[in-house]
């Protein structure tokens, strides 16, 4: 079942805001946005427009319905008004507790005094609403038959003309027949001969639709009756604003006007909208022609070229010819450029130009037909032969030279292309792979062989790997050791014949008592498993192979084993036990209790066996409310023996960068939590936080990481001292959920650390005027509590 609500279209904007916000919570698993949403919807029960007190306890009732949960701290504040000293609050309170007592959210009233009362109370509104309705229902009838609907009106006309349907439903004709007379004269009076005002166009349009014959009611015959009597009274020079406004009005009160008045004003008025209707056709042929010569501006073309087509199309708008004339001799000197990439670039817009604006580039086009043979000249013309030929710009034998011209320049082109993919296609068969995250000094012998493997200098190459690599597989850093060891294996994937000649001491090796046995072993391990597998072992029997197996496992346990002796001796253990909440599930909760025994017995291996489940459950469990349950319990651990789960720390810090957007979630949501428990190791997070924050194209995912910073900023706020700024670049951010936790982190970050937070002084007084109502909000207590702090 969703917990989404529906967003229907009579409900107020205000209303509309904290459902849209709930929603996102939910979508998001965002609690904190959730309850923003639902105390923004309780502070609108007590809000001073009824019709908003009204709609938001619809909601609230709503969201009672589907999660009571969610109300608990609601009606805790709702049972504090109902029981306040202010009268008025504490009876819209018992409004919503009586909406509330019709769903589950009932439960949460302990008092049954106080419940008691309340559905007593409801009961009792409930009968008034009833007869309410009734009476209403009247109303709404009566103001059907009678009410007008000022379309295209707005502002104080927009009022005045909901207050005279006031008066006319009302039946207030003495107060209509003023409300009039008064418009004509405001209308008559804001007449300004040099230019239309906005008062006089909106008072006349208001005035039409109210003496409309489908919407005229008898008191405008009374006052049209006493304005054609002063208008008859007014001086000829002193008539233009009355004039005006009759041939406003003209079509709406023309069966009111003497018949010689009548024809008069609508000839007039028929003329203008001829000659306004000429004006627009005139102004739409102006557009047309524009869009018609503006060009396209591709985004592949480079910058320069770019920023000299937006400048054409602006001049364009403009018609301004010099500058024009400018763009193109700009045009025309890139089209020459040394860059091919700019070259490319040019000739694409030049292309457009001579279908948009061919006047504009005409004389230059003939000087390129005179210069046809020209190499650099031939490359622009070719790209629109068609297009010169149908002008009749090209003879015979220019097309067919331009056309050969071409055709030799591609194929010239394509030989190049496949000449260097046969190149790559080489160098990627010679060439011995590696991972680019290895130790340098291993890296740098690696690529020297490479280049000889490439240059095709095998004997070279072979000495290096035998001589160098060879040594380095028994070096005393067990990870430079494994890198070398892993590279000979890959090296035996292309040159089988060159590790064939180690084999007989690595065989030796392996048969030895001596120490460095289990290079031997490790190495000889992996080339089992090697495509070439027989050529390198073409000298071993069956025996060999069944003794190397066993060997391998043997050796892959005793690496588990100092692996974990390793990490055990590295920890300096807090034998305090972790919490255990019975609301877990139950395999959780078995797991947290063999921890804990593990801890009271300093059992290596049960402390790090149970370590390694809940992790494991952290990267494969789907059920959302498990997950959440683990990550806390990793937290937990975190708090006491953050060295147990320190591994698991370089894993999510590996799991950001994954391309599974549920993988990258769950690893931002792990360094939260950890860094929420341990600030200290938030270094360890942050950096990674900050880049999602700030280039991931995932609105998300950037929620997300912003989200676990705040955490971090409001656990130890001088961790993010250096990555204010772009914490601060965040109020800027296209999704209105990041910028709304920008402002957020600043103000928890604001009271400890108030010198580095002024500098979003700036940034916070834009987001004033966001048109998120939720990050004004936070803009506004963040500044708050920064100029609280810095008083300080």
């Amino acid at each position: 079942m969703s917990l989404k609500l529906e967003i229907k279209e009579n409900y107020p904007e205000s209303v509309k805001r904290y459902i849209e916000d709930y929603n996102n919570g939910i979508e998001l698993q965002d609690i904190m946005e959730v309850n923003l949403a639902i105390d923004g919807l309780l502070q609108l029960v007590f809000h001073k427009d009824q019709n908003v007190r009204e709609f938001a306890g619809i909601v609230l009732q709503k969201i009672a319905d589907l999660q009571p949960g969610f109300l608990k701290k609601g009606v805790r504040v709702l049972l504090h008004r109902y029981k306040g000293q202010d009268t008025e609050k504490s009876e819209y309170a018992s409004i919503i507790l009586g909406l509330l007592t019709e769903t589950k959210a009932r439960d949460l009233i302990a008092d049954k005094e106080t419940l008691d009362t309340i559905l007593e109370e409801h009961r009792e509104r409930l009968s008034k609403v009833q007869f309410e309705e009734e009476r209403k229902k009247e109303f709404l009838e009566k103001v059907k038959e009678k009410e007008i609907n000022f379309v295209g009106i707005s502002g104080e006309f927009l009022r005045i003309g909901q207050y005279y349907n006031k008066l006319i439903i009302d039946e207030d004709e003495v107060g209509a027949q003023k409300a009039l007379e008064d418009l004509i004269t405001r209308i008559v009076s804001s007449y300004n001969p040099e230019e239309s005002t906005e008062d006089f166009e909106q008072g006349c349009a208001l005035f039409s639709i109210i003496a409309k014959p489908e919407n005229r009611e008898p008191v405008v015959d009374v006052v049209m009756n006493n304005f054609l009597k002063r208008y008859a009274d007014v001086k000829k020079k002193e008539k233009e604003p009355y004039n005006e406004f009759l041939i406003n009005v003209v079509e709406s009160i023309q069966d009111l006007l003497p018949p010689k008045m009548k024809a008069e004003f609508l000839s007039i008025k028929n003329k203008r909208l001829e000659e306004k209707k000429k004006e627009s056709l005139e102004k739409i042929k102006q557009i047309k022609e524009i869009q018609q010569k503006s060009v396209n501006v591709e985004v592949t073309w480079e910058k320069e070229v770019k920023d000299l087509a937006i400048r054409y199309n602006d001049f364009i708008k403009f018609q301004n010819e010099k500058e024009l004339g400018k763009c193109a001799e700009d045009l025309f000197e890139i089209l020459f450029s040394k860059d091919p990439y700019i070259k490319k670039s040019s000739i694409s817009f030049f292309s457009q130009l001579l279908r948009k604006n061919f006047p504009l580039v005409e004389d230059f086009v003939k000087k390129l037909v005179k210069d046809y043979k020209k190499s650099e000249v031939a490359e622009i013309l070719e790209e629109d032969i068609d297009f010169y030929d149908q002008k009749g710009l090209l003879e015979k034998g220019v097309k067919n030279f331009l056309i050969q011209d071409k055709q030799q320049r591609e194929e010239k082109e394509r030989i190049e292309r496949e000449k260097r993919l046969k190149e790559l296609e080489r160098i990627e068969k010679l060439k011995v792979e590696f991972s680019g995250d290895w130790d340098k000094r291993i890296v740098e012998p690696i690529e020297e062989i490479n280049e000889y493997f490439i240059n095709e200098k095998k004997k070279s190459a072979e000495k290096e790997i035998l001589g160098t690599m060879k040594n380095y597989i028994y070096a005393e850093e067990r990870e430079i050791s494994q890198q070398a060891i892993q590279y000979l294996n890959n090296v035996a994937k292309k040159y089988p014949e060159i590790i064939k000649k180690m084999m007989k001491e690595l065989l030796e090796l392996f048969n030895s008592e001596s120490e460095a046995r289990s290079i031997a072993i490790d190495l000889l391990g992996l080339l089992n498993q090697n495509p070439n597998r027989e050529i390198l072992f073409d000298e071993v029997d069956n025996e060999f192979f069944s003794k190397l197996k066993d060997t391998v496992e043997e050796r892959q346990e005793e690496i588990k084993r100092e692996q974990l002796e390793d990490k055990w001796d590295a920890i300096k253990l807090d034998v305090t036990t972790i919490v255990i909440d019975l609301e877990y599930d139950k395999k959780i909760q078995k797991v947290c209790r063999s921890y804990n025994e593990g801890i009271k017995a300093k059992d290596k291996k049960k402390v790090l066996e149970s370590v390694e489940i809940i992790v494991d459950w952290f990267v494969n469990e789907k059920d959302e409310d498990r997950l959440n349950q683990v990550i806390e319990v990793l937290g937990k651990i975190a708090k006491q023996n953050i060295e147990l789960i320190a591994p698991a720390i370089d894993m999510f810090l590996k799991m950001v960068d994954s391309k599974d957007e549920d993988t990258r979630f769950r690893a931002i949501k792990g360094l939260g939590e950890v860094a929420e428990k341990r600030p200290g190791w938030a270094y360890m997070a942050i950096d990674k936080l900050i880049k999602i924050t700030t280039e991931d194209k995932n609105d998300a995912a950037r929620m997300k990481s912003l989200l676990e910073l705040s955490r971090i900023g409001k656990a130890n706020p001088t961790m993010l001292i250096e990555h204010i700024s772009p914490i601060i670049n965040a109020l800027k951010d296209p999704n209105k959920h990041v910028r709304r936790l920008a402002a957020f982190t600043i103000g928890n970050m604001a009271e400890a650390i108030p010198l580095e937070a002024q500098e979003a002084i700036p940034a916070l007084r834009d987001a004033l005027h966001d048109e998120y109502h939720l990050v004004r909000m936070f803009a506004d207590k963040a500044l708050k509590l920064i100029r609280t702090a810095m008083r300080k």
